[in-house]
């Protein structure tokens, strides 16, 4: 019997070695998917197992993003408030006059200033969009004041007392 082979040119063997090589790395790749997806929900396994044993009650998903903003909101804003609070004015024997208020709303500013500094240039994008909205809002209380706006004061203190309700749960 007569074995038929059939010629190919290079551009045709190159082809043919490209389409299976190919072929094998977007297999790969979802292998390589299918591996990061059962490890991503191992991991979230462990993270509500941990979870359960140290007593937090909830763990969100965020995207990286969402991430950002709720950190730079929560906490590395309200940092820099209590910086910046404690640095705008030097009255001597300041403790001597303050109360609880200026006590809670101050305690965070003593600072790791190394560890901060650095979380807050990391997150500068982000922490200074959060600054812009704080300043923001308070140039709204400024405006109020500035022209007697009972009003507007009052509207924004029960928004704030409403929106506080929402931590006292």
């Amino acid at each position: 019997t007569h074995r038929r082979t059939r010629t190919r040119t290079k551009s045709q063997r190159k082809g043919g070695t490209r389409g299976r090589d190919l072929a094998a790395r977007i297999r790969e790749e979802q292998r390589e998917q299918t591996r990061l997806q059962v490890s991503q929900r191992r991991a979230r396994r462990r993270a509500r197992t941990v979870q359960g044993a140290i007593g937090f009650e909830r763990i969100y998903r965020l995207s990286p993003e969402r991430h950002d903003e709720m950190i730079c909101f929560l906490s590395q804003l309200t940092h820099c408030i209590a910086v910046a609070l404690m640095t705008c004015k030097d009255v001597e024997h300041m403790s001597a006059y303050t109360g609880d208020s200026f006590r809670d709303l101050t305690r965070i500013a003593k600072i790791n200033d190394e560890m901060w500094s650095e979380l807050f240039l990391l997150n500068r994008e982000e922490l200074m969009a959060q600054i812009d909205l704080f300043t923001a809002r308070m140039a709204d209380l400024r405006a109020a004041l500035a022209g007697g706006d009972t009003e507007t004061l009052r509207s924004l203190m029960k928004l704030s007392t409403e929106r506080r309700h929402h931590f006292d749960k």
